[in-house]
């Protein structure tokens, strides 16, 4: 049984949507298709952990991201390398380049329309 896609708990909102991201990869990556009909939208799919190969993605978009981003994340997502990866902390650990730096390098977010604002920055995800 899947969990709905209620609206987050600790990022709620009065006004926009009040729908989150829930453990399902295709239903969050599909929250974020229906938010930008764009075939400059690309997703590039990644197995991480040698026995769990859970499933990750890389979500930019084409013509408004960085190429050395994309290429330095694929990079370093590429890079990881362990048994196990089963939670979203040892993702983050391999892509913060920085990890004393007083400045946030990675956003956390449950909420799909800051992952689009994000992505319409020129940001990856």
């Amino acid at each position: 049984m899947k969990r709905a896609n209620n609206e987050p708990e600790k990022e709620k909102v009065v006004r926009g949507p009040h729908e989150g991201f829930i453990e399902d990869i295709n239903l969050n990556l599909q929250m974020v298709r229906k938010r930008i009909a764009s075939r400059q939208l690309v997703i590039r799919y990644y197995k991480l952990g040698t026995d769990t190969k859970s499933r990750t993605a890389l979500v930019y978009l084409q013509n408004i991201a960085n190429p050395k981003l994309i290429q330095k994340a694929d990079k370093r997502i590429r890079s990881i390398s362990a048994d196990n990866v089963a939670y979203l902390g040892m993702v983050d650990e391999n892509l913060e380049s920085k990890s004393y730096s007083p400045l946030p390098q990675l956003l956390t977010t449950e909420r799909p329309e800051r992952v689009v604002n994000n992505l319409m920055e020129g940001r990856v995800a």
